[in-house]
């Protein structure tokens, strides 16, 4: 095609010019969307609850123009406003959110808000927009990435955005101030990592494909029960037709009767047996559509470790496949891709001892599927904030496949109550202290594994700041075994 985009942006200029916008959240999501919407002429203010000094990183990516409030929020800042923008992390029964539903204030999400103005860019300009987006309580940022690099190596102008870290609300801000220059070459293919936090305030958003990995435990400190946590997943699957497709997990029964309303061409994904999607038959990897069936790869030429990366793979080869990346460029990622920092890293081996990083195991559910992939002598290093998270549901798998525990963090007592008598518990008070203690309790072929099961936020700035810790100090641990030789 290669024809110019036609730079005529009277139609958005219209939607949000003058229009009052009150972002709550000053985070990534928060600043990206304050910027896009000043830069479509809206009226745009932003507040956090969070005092100037711990929102300064953020803060300081804001536009001049665009009214800051730092360490308030209260009804009176939305007086006038007509939509209320929310960053993933803002709860749901926040005041400032209550307040704009009872004056039926309209209130959406970052995502919602981008979703918007990049439809309404492409049906101004003609660009081919493709919408992909995954989620499920653990998997998520690993399948996005297999997707996303799938896509790329197939040649295609792949956007991986949402829950990962790059705010939507910048792609769709790179969409606007660049398009006079872009040409109409390919489909801008979007791949969306979405939180069930992200999922709640979903409007219009369509997928032309969605994915449901699985659904266990987590976040019961933001929702009542697991019920109305399962009802967010489920969002995914929102606004979808009998034109789009819907990839469920079908070893996964939850997944499974959330899907059961979708009325999208379903396709799913098992370990256990034969499915219309993708499946292991006989050690060997096939997708299989409506009317073939193709031979992909052996499994455990899969580089990344464990069971719940095979179905990772599993579901963003199927993806690939759906969208029409050959099975030669789907098995060759598969075979190169070495995985996700802190997601079952791999950091070092000291006299016989391994130390994975697995600092984005924030929930009970991610520890199972860590632990799965070892087959025993693991130190545990587990704890921080909680999220009133069953840690009871640990037990079975830390019965047959964990040493010894060293807990951390705001949950230490907790984790000690529900797994004190299964295996020996040790409380640290530092991560360098839990690593010290989970190195000296280990022998040559045991594995210190931190899966916290837990947030970061009592000890550390985020998970990726606790597992980068952690790798420091068992690098520290292995320069001083090695200047001890």
């Amino acid at each position: 095609m290669g024809e110019k985009m036609l730079k005529d942006y009277n139609g958005i200029m219209r939607d949000y010019a003058g229009k009052k916008f009150h972002i709550v959240g000053i985070g990534r999501s928060g600043v990206a969307a304050a910027n896009l919407l000043h830069a479509l002429g809206a009226d745009v203010r932003i507040s956090d609850r969070s005092d100037s000094g711990r929102i300064a990183g953020y803060a300081d990516g804001i536009d001049r123009e665009v009214a800051v409030f730092a360490g308030r929020q209260d009804k009176s800042m939305i007086n006038d406003v007509e939509c209320l923008v929310l960053s993933p992390g803002v709860p749901p029964n926040a005041e400032i959110v209550s307040e704009a539903a009872q004056r039926s204030v309209e209130v959406i999400g970052e995502i919602e808000l981008s979703y918007r103005v990049i439809r309404k860019l492409s049906y101004e300009t003609g660009l081919d927009v493709r919408w992909y987006g995954i989620t499920g309580t653990n998997g998520k940022s690993t399948t996005v990435t297999l997707l996303h690099e799938m896509l790329c190596r197939d040649n295609r102008n792949s956007v991986l955005s949402g829950n990962i870290g790059y705010p939507l609300s910048a792609e769709a801000l790179r969409l606007f101030q660049t398009g006079e220059e872009a040409e109409i070459e390919t489909a801008l293919e979007i791949v969306l990592e979405l939180s069930s936090f992200q999922l709640e305030r979903i409007r219009d958003l369509r997928l032309d494909i969605s994915a449901l990995l699985n659904v266990t435990d987590d976040h019961l400190d933001r929702y009542n029960d697991m019920e109305q946590y399962s009802r967010a997943k489920a969002g995914i699957f929102m606004n979808q037709g009998a034109d789009n497709y819907a990839v469920i997990n079908a070893d996964d029964g939850l997944t499974m009767s959330l899907s059961q309303g979708c009325p999208a061409r379903k396709y799913y994904v098992s370990t256990m047996k034969e499915v219309k999607g993708a499946f292991v038959r006989d050690g060997y990897i096939f997708i299989k559509k409506d009317d073939s069936e193709e031979k992909l790869m052996k499994s455990s030429d899969i580089r990344i470790a464990g069971l719940h990366n095979l179905y990772n793979a599993l579901t963003a080869s199927l993806i690939a496949s759906l969208t029409g990346v050959s099975r030669e460029v789907i098995a060759d990622v598969l075979r190169e891709f070495p995985g996700l920092e802190h997601r079952l890293e791999f950091v070092t081996e000291i006299e016989g001892i391994r130390f994975y990083n697995d600092s984005k195991g924030t929930n009970a559910g991610a520890v199972i599927k860590s632990l799965e992939s070892f087959e025993g002598n693991v130190i545990l290093i587990a704890g921080g904030r909680d999220k009133d998270s069953n840690f009871l549901s640990l037990a079975p798998h830390v019965k047959e496949r964990v040493k010894k525990v060293i807990v951390i963090g705001e949950a230490a007592g907790k984790i000690r109550s529900a797994l004190g008598h299964i295996v020996p518990v040790e409380h640290a008070v530092t991560l360098k202290d839990a690593v010290k203690a989970a190195y000296d309790s280990a022998s040559s072929g045991d594995t210190v594994l931190l899966s916290p099961a837990c947030a970061s936020f009592d000890m550390f700035r985020d998970y990726e700041d606790r597992g980068t810790q952690f790798k420091c100090i068992a690098n520290e641990l292995l320069r001083g075994n090695e200047n001890n030789e």
